[in-house]
């Protein structure tokens, strides 16, 4: 934090830092995490069976999706995993708050012209780059499911982790100008 230029390059890179706080998120937070997202990706698996879709990107859509549908999908599940973050605010483990809290005095200190929301929002970018987002997007590998999602939910899962990474950000939401996608 005190060699940082800006508060919004915080906590991105790879140092020593992002690693031992990466290892806290998941040493402190697994239970957690597993307790908030198990029973929302197994109702993916039941959507999935249906044929439920995510994809936004034209270039992606197989020939009997329907983007609107897909559009609906992913917001529906959007909302619902945000809905469900928010709601368990009290269940988030003690020790993360701990961290997190130390986290807001270092920033607040090193920032101390920025404002009190600035500061929280890097917490919260913070949260949901390095601890919520990496077990959504790889829900077995985090120990949250058994088994591996279908390539189907793993695009809604990375569509999903992008909303929610914006919505931490405070980023408008823009189309992605990139050839893959």
């Amino acid at each position: 934090v005190e060699i940082a230029d800006c508060m919004q390059t915080l906590f991105r890179g790879n140092s020593l830092a992002n690693k031992i706080m990466a290892f806290c998120f998941k040493i402190y937070g697994q239970g957690y995490l597993r307790e908030l997202l198990h029973p929302l990706i197994m109702d993916m698996f039941e959507a999935d069976k249906m044929g439920v879709s995510y994809e936004v990107y034209t270039a992606r859509l197989e020939s009997s999706e329907n983007i609107e549908n897909n559009r609906q999908n992913l917001m529906g599940l959007t909302q619902k995993v945000f809905n469900a973050v928010v709601a368990s605010a009290q269940r988030f483990p003690p020790k993360l708050r701990s961290m997190c809290h130390c986290m807001y005095q270092v920033v607040t200190q090193r920032f101390q012209q920025s404002t009190i929301e600035a500061v929280w929002t890097v917490i919260g970018t913070v949260i949901f780059l390095r601890f919520i987002n990496p077990a959504i997007v790889s829900p077995s590998e985090s120990g949250i499911i058994e088994q591996q999602p279908t390539s189907r939910m793993k695009r809604g899962l990375t569509l999903m982790c992008k909303i929610m990474q914006n919505i931490a950000n405070h980023v408008l939401f823009t189309k992605e100008q990139r050839s893959e996608e």
